[in-house]
């Protein structure tokens, strides 16, 4: 299926009490990013058996989700040593704890039990919610530029 993209969009971003269930975001909870979203991807598995004539072979669709990718998101503080910053969901889905005190916050990456997203982004005036969402990241830093993340959280499964 064809790839969204959007330049500067607001998407909400929750991590979800529960996983796989649905957080109900609101304005507090945007972050501003570029946006590329992937409707469905699925892996097709063909069907092997004789038939009597020719022709194509029908495929079942397996593993179906959707896809989204964050590129520029500018990783700013959120103005408040007590406050975490407000990509420290997308962190989170990506294997990494968050620990806020009065005067930092600090990222430790963690291996079980890794938080899941809520993630509403809006395209064109159409509207997606990815539930149960996991990601990986990695970090683009140049001299003299913003600190932007090259593309943290995506969709596995669901």
């Amino acid at each position: 299926m064809s790839i969204l993209r959007a330049e500067s969009e607001l998407v909400l971003v929750g991590v979800e009490a529960v996983s796989g269930t649905a957080e109900v975001l609101t304005g507090a909870d945007a972050v501003q990013c570029d946006l590329e979203i992937t409707p469905m991807e699925a892996t097709p598995k063909e069907r092997v058996f004789t038939r009597p004539y020719f022709g194509a072979r029908a495929a079942i669709l397996t593993e179906i989700h959707r896809a989204c990718k964050m590129t520029n998101l500018e990783l700013a503080g959120s103005g408040d040593p007590a406050d975490a910053p407000a990509w420290t969901p997308i962190l989170r889905a990506c294997g990494m704890s968050a620990v806020t005190t009065l005067t930092e916050t600090t990222f430790q990456p963690v291996t079980d039990a890794v938080d899941t997203l809520t993630i509403n982004p809006s395209i064109d005036g159409e509207q997606f919610q990815m539930i149960g969402s996991k990601g990986t990241a990695s970090f683009m830093l140049e001299v003299g530029e913003f600190f932007h993340p090259s593309k943290p959280a995506s969709r596995v499964a669901g």
